[in-house]
């Protein structure tokens, strides 16, 4: 008795090679697009814990070094006085001066952004973003309509992750899903094309978040913060005892200046 021969079996269920070939590459774009998301999210935390520290470094510190350089540069032009033809000690007054309108301005605009020194993401908000961040990402989109609708989306998701705003958050991810001009099909060669050029945008960027992310760990700041976590887990508090010596600075500095008013009026 003759047996019916089989048809070979098609893989995925009768899809073409192209077609195949389009879903390893879609999920390919699901695993590096959760990747992004994750990177993100590191670069955005690095940002704002770098941020952070510096608001609380020029709260506890800045305002101390301001008083200093301001006590520096008054000293210097107060020698300057004593010999006004002294181009050395006239080019110091100008420098110390200088030096101290700098870090007046730093210590300013630190200030105007101390709102920043309470940000604290829970895991609930962070994995929000990962999941928002994942599905509007721009660089997942070639369209460059598309392309828009995903940069505004994702500045407004920056922002709602900055305010710890999960409500909003979930709009963002809601108004996304919700977008029919979203949902575009030209045919499997297209979004074969498209999925390849999405894989190369999502790479690069990629590439860009882990060189800016090593460009913030170069910062004298980023150096110093890392200090101060690390004596604060060992019971020291760094930034106090740096404080304290600019204390004592501030201090000398002070008995310096008033010897030299006191000296000037002398000579009056």
């Amino acid at each position: 008795m003759s047996r019916k021969q089989k048809k070979p079996a098609q893989d995925s269920i009768g899809a073409t090679p192209e077609e195949q070939e389009l879903q390893l590459k879609r999920d390919e774009i699901q695993s590096l697009s959760e990747q992004l998301a994750e990177a993100e999210l590191e670069l955005t935390n690095l940002r704002f814990n770098i941020k952070q520290f510096t608001c609380r470094y020029y709260q506890e510190i800045g305002r101390k070094y301001l008083e200093l350089d301001e006590l520096k540069a008054r000293i210097a032009e107060e020698r300057n006085k004593l010999a006004p033809l002294d181009r050395e000690k006239s080019g110091e007054a100008l420098l110390l001066r200088a030096a101290a309108e700098k870090i007046r301005s730093e210590v300013e605009d630190e200030e105007e952004s101390e709102e920043l020194h309470h940000f604290n993401p829970t895991d609930e908000l962070k994995r929000m973003y990962r999941q928002c961040a994942a599905k509007i990402h721009p660089d997942k989109v070639l369209d460059p309509k598309f392309k828009e609708i995903c940069h505004r989306l994702m500045a407004e998701l920056n922002a709602a992750y900055a305010r710890g705003d999960i409500s909003k958050i979930r709009e963002i991810s809601l108004e996304w899903d919700s977008n029919s001009e979203l949902v575009s099909g030209e045919g499997v060669a297209f979004d074969l094309v498209r999925a390849i050029r999405s894989l190369a945008q999502i790479r690069m960027r990629l590439s860009t978040i882990k060189s800016e992310i090593e460009d913030l760990k170069e910062l004298d700041m980023y150096t110093l913060m890392l200090e101060v976590e690390l004596a604060e887990h060992q019971g020291m508090d760094l930034l106090g005892l740096l404080g304290k010596r600019i204390d004592e600075n501030i201090r000398l500095s002070r008995e310096i200046l008033d010897d030299l008013l006191a000296g000037r009026d002398r000579n009056v």
